[in-house]
């Protein structure tokens, strides 16, 4: 393959309502020198304004974060901000959440391309992946406040 990046797992998640939701996680990667150095751990998302709860459909908005690019374990000091307006929210607002691998610079193999097949090109480790709703609305006056 010539892909330069891998999906690791995906996850769909419906939202309960508008509002600026964070997404952060913690990551390292690592690499095989000197064919393979520096590999990227990001998180990919994808939001659908009408994705229902398999996230079906074209995206509306994309984005990612990269989380790392050593084999140190990091979680980036600032989150992804995915905004969700009321005139955009409806009852089938979703966001896919992607775990990526990314071919990072000094990347080798044959003929420059990514050795994805061989399974030891591309490593990477997540924890901690969080989704966050900045400034919570649902339960804004309690749980039975009106």
């Amino acid at each position: 393959t010539t892909a330069t990046s891998i999906t690791a797992r995906v996850q769909c998640i419906h939202l309960p309502g508008p509002g600026d939701y964070q997404l952060n996680g913690s990551g390292k990667s690592t690499g095989t020198a000197p064919l393979n150095s520096g590999d990227n751990v990001s998180l990919g998302w994808e939001l659908r304004i009408n994705g229902s709860e398999t996230c079906t459909g074209t995206p509306d908005l994309t984005g990612g974060k990269v989380l790392a690019t050593t084999s140190t374990w990091n979680r980036p000091s600032n989150s992804s901000h995915i905004i969700v307006t009321p005139a955009q929210w409806t009852r089938d607002t979703s966001i896919a959440v992607y775990l990526l691998v990314d071919e990072g610079p000094g990347s080798g193999g044959i003929n420059g391309l990514p050795l994805i097949s061989d399974g030891t090109s591309k490593v990477g480790w997540f924890d901690d992946v969080t989704l966050t709703l900045n400034n919570d609305v649902i339960f804004k006056n309690g749980f039975d406040g009106p």
